[in-house]
C-alpha cells in the first residue's frame, strides 16, 4: 500500500511539472518587448515612443496617463467589474494607491497583493512555478493595479462598446448560443487590444523578473497557462480526493491493527497473571512439605543414613 501511495504521489508530481512547464523568465522572453507583447496575449504592445506610451505605476500627484490619452480623460469606466465612473477612494487605500483620487476600482477588491492575486482565480496566480522575487512580484502587482483601477484602461477594451454584441458574450444574460454559433463570434468586456506600454516600463519589468520561473506554455502567454493550470488544479483535486480515501482506509486498517493488538496484550497480560498466581501458590505449597518433613522433590535414598545409624547402634550395644 505505501508503495501504490509513493506512486501516486511521484506521478502527480511529474503531471504537474510537465503541464505547468515552468521555466526562467529570460529563457521564455527575449527581452522587455518581448515579455510585454506576449505575457498578456495582444492586451500591451511595447512603445518606444515614451510619450505616447502608457506607465503601469507613477507617483506624481496626477495620473500621467491622462495626457498620453489626450486632452480629455476618460470620464467613464469601461471594463468588465469596474466602477461606472472613476471616483476617489478612502485615506486607507494603501495597495494601489496611485489611484486613490481617481479610480476605477474599489478599496474592497485591491486592499491588498493577495486581494489582487486571488481576484481571477489560482490559475491566474503569478507565482505558481514557485515564490517570486519580491522585486518582480511587484511589477505584477503594479500591473494588476494598472489594470484594475487606471480609467485609460478602458480605452483599449478589445471589444469596446462600438462592435460589442451581449449575443456573442457567454457571461452576458443577453447571451444567445445559436446567435454566438452562426456568426462565429465570442465577445467579452475584459480583454484588452494592444494597449501602448512605455519601453522602459517593460524594460525595467523583464530586469526585475528575467531569474524568475513563469510558465511557459504557448510561449509565455498567462491565459493559455491559466487554462493548463486549470487542468492541473482539476487533477491534484482528484488526486487530492483519491489519496483521502485511500489515507481513510489505511487508517481504518490501523485502528482494526490496533484493536487486535491491544486485545492479544491483555490476553498475554491475564495468562501471565495466572501463571505467576500458580507459580506462588506451588512454592507455597513446596515451603510447607519441606517445613513437614516431607519434601516433594526429595531423593529415595535420603532416609538410609538414618537407618544405618540405628543399626550400627544396636550392633555396638550387643558387642557390650
Amino acid at each position: 500500500m505505501a508503495l501504490l501511495l509513493l506512486a501516486l504521489a511521484t506521478a502527480e508530481g511529474r503531471v504537474t511539472t510537465t503541464a505547468q512547464n515552468c521555466r526562467r523568465i529570460d529563457h521564455i522572453y527575449a527581452s522587455g518587448k518581448d515579455l510585454c507583447e506576449r505575457m498578456w496575449g495582444s492586451a500591451f504592445r511595447y512603445e518606444a515612443n515614451e510619450s505616447q506610451g502608457y506607465t503601469m505605476w507613477f507617483f506624481d500627484a496626477s495620473n500621467p496617463n491622462d495626457a498620453v490619452s489626450g486632452e480629455q480623460p476618460p470620464s467613464s469606466c469601461n471594463l468588465q467589474d469596474h466602477k461606472d465612473v472613476p471616483s476617489p477612494e478612502p485615506a486607507l487605500f494603501a495597495e494601489c494607491h496611485p489611484w486613490r483620487f481617481k479610480s476605477c476600482c474599489s478599496k474592497a477588491k485591491v486592499n491588498s497583493m493577495d486581494a489582487l492575486k486571488q481576484s481571477f482565480g489560482a490559475q491566474f496566480h503569478w507565482d505558481r512555478c514557485g515564490p517570486v522575487s519580491q522585486e518582480c512580484e511587484r511589477f505584477f502587482v503594479q500591473e494588476a493595479c494598472f489594470y484594475e483601477c487606471d480609467p485609460n484602461v478602458g480605452l483599449y477594451r478589445k471589444y469596446h462598446r462600438g462592435i460589442y454584441d451581449p449575443r456573442c458574450d457567454a457571461k452576458s444574460k443577453a447571451y444567445s448560443p445559436m446567435y454566438a454559433a452562426s456568426r462565429l463570434c465570442s465577445h467579452n468586456t475584459w480583454e484588452l487590444h494592444q494597449m501602448p506600454i512605455k519601453a522602459s516600463y517593460c524594460d525595467s519589468w523583464y530586469a526585475a523578473c528575467h531569474t524568475d520561473y513563469f510558465c511557459a506554455g504557448d510561449s509565455g502567454d498567462f491565459f493559455s497557462c491559466a487554462g493548463a493550470a486549470t487542468v492541473i488544479d482539476e487533477e491534484a483535486r482528484i488526486m487530492n480526493k483519491t489519496w483521502g480515501a485511500m489515507s481513510r482506509g489505511i487508517n481504518r486498517a490501523e485502528a482494526f491493527a490496533q484493536q487486535e493488538l491491544q486485545g492479544m496484550l491483555k490476553a498475554l497480560i491475564a495468562i501471565s497473571t495466572t501463571l505467576a498466581a500458580l507459580a506462588i501458590a506451588f512454592g507455597c505449597y513446596l515451603v510447607r512439605r519441606e517445613r513437614q518433613g516431607t519434601p516433594v522433590f526429595a531423593s529415595p535414598n535420603a532416609a538410609e543414613p538414618r537407618l544405618m545409624g540405628a543399626q550400627r547402634y544396636v550392633e555396638f550395644m550387643e558387642m557390650s
